[in-house]
């Protein structure tokens, strides 16, 4: 320590005391409690925004007085100022401190704001109001009918014995049941509207279901090529509203017929099957864990998720 601190505060013993070794332990004390406020709001998706604000004006506030403590220099510049300083500092240290218990209290409260809409949430609220749930499509989808003849009405209807050459877009008439295809039975003569030139969908490669919480039960299409899990559903082709899900989690890339996730760094990790994994290719009933949201893997053409007690069978 300088001797300019002494003998300046010969009259304050206590604070010759502090910029003895309490400067070099509070300032330390309050980056380290800064440090974690930041790391564990980012991690968990909570807004801390007052707690950060708090312990990083204590943690500068207590530079001076270490700088004075460690630097003779700077303690004769500030000679007039160390009782100041070294008082700042201790304000510091205590603010540092009541961050940290504050920030503390508000741990085990849900997320301040949804992380897929950005609007305020009650810790109360399981999901977010103001959007509904991603809505279930379901595991086995059956193939809309493609026509490649139309019955006697709509010859008359539009005064054609045929209908418009296929360009890779699907024909429906309204009241022609499903069995009505090349070669097949009689036709329905029910009129109705006849709609033309709809895009057909395409079917998903393999799905992700979601086991359990808000969203159980929900279907997540994996699609070719690169497929991004995360709680920020702006970058992400399916959110996971899920506070220990990092913003871009997981991503499930399809490689030569089979899909391999992959962990984007995320600070809660990707398990498959229990075991932690940077990257690893999946086969259906697979269980993947992300934050606390489970979802099971099902690539199209094989066996169903196993339910309970009902025997496996292929999709269609």
């Amino acid at each position: 320590m300088p001797e300019i601190i002494p003998r300046t505060l010969q009259g304050t013993p206590f604070l010759v005391e502090w910029y003895q070794w309490g400067v070099i332990v509070g300032f330390l004390v309050a980056l380290a409690i800064t440090a974690w406020i930041f790391f564990d709001a980012q991690r968990t998706g909570r807004d801390a925004t007052v707690w950060k604000s708090v312990a990083a004006v204590a943690s500068v506030i207590c530079i001076p007085a270490l700088l004075a403590r460690v630097h003779s220099g700077f303690a004769l510049e500030m000679r007039d100022s160390l009782p100041l300083v070294a008082i700042f500092s201790i304000v510091g240290s205590v603010g540092a401190i009541i961050a940290a218990i504050g920030y503390a209290g508000t741990r085990n409260r849900t997320a301040a704001v949804c992380p897929l809409c950005g609007r305020p949430q009650d810790p109360t609220w399981t999901h977010c109001p103001y959007h509904s749930a991603p809505q279930p499509i379901p595991a086995v989808s059956s193939p809309v009918p493609i026509l490649s003849s139309a019955p006697p009405d709509f010859h008359d209807s539009f005064g054609s014995s045929s209908v418009p050459p296929s360009t890779g877009r699907e024909t429906l008439i309204a009241g022609v049941p499903p069995a009505v295809e090349r070669g097949g039975g009689p036709p329905s003569h029910s009129r109705g509207t006849v709609i033309l030139s709809r895009e057909t969908e395409a079917k998903p490669l393999a799905l992700l279901i979601i086991k359990s919480g808000p969203y159980a039960n929900t279907t997540l299409p994996l699609k070719e090529g690169v497929n991004t899990l995360g709680r920020d559903g702006r970058v992400n082709d399916h959110p996971i509203d899920d506070p220990a899900v990092s913003e871009r989690h997981l991503s499930i890339r399809h490689i030569d017929g089979r899909f391999v996730a992959t962990d984007l760094d995320s600070s809660n990790g990707t398990f498959v099957n229990g075991q932690r994994i940077d990257k690893q290719p999946l086969k259906t009933n697979d269980v993947l864990r992300v934050g606390q949201t489970e979802l099971v893997f099902v690539q199209v053409g094989d066996a169903t998720p196993a339910g309970d007690g009902a025997p496996s069978k292929p999709l269609e």
